[in-house]
């Protein structure tokens, strides 16, 4: 599993997308209103029909208010 932490410092709608490496949406995480402080996320490796993904590289992205984040992320079986 991944996880994913962030904090927000104040309430904003939030998004937060796995994506594959051909720039696939996997799986949506987050989708939105959140109040201001710490988060916590789990990805179990699996896509939206809850199908076991393969192990590789897929890329995170965040977006609260105007902020805008993409990260890799490894998944390992």
């Amino acid at each position: 599993e991944v996880v994913v932490k962030y904090s927000l410092p104040a309430e904003s709608a939030v998004e937060l997308v796995v994506y594959n490496e051909l720039g696939q949406v996997v799986r949506r995480l987050v989708e939105g209103h959140q109040q201001t402080g710490h988060h916590r996320v789990v990805w179990d490796g699996r896509d939206k029909e809850g199908c076991r993904l393969a192990t590789g590289m897929y890329l995170v992205r965040m977006q609260a208010g105007e902020f805008r984040q993409v990260r890799k992320v490894a998944f390992v079986k």
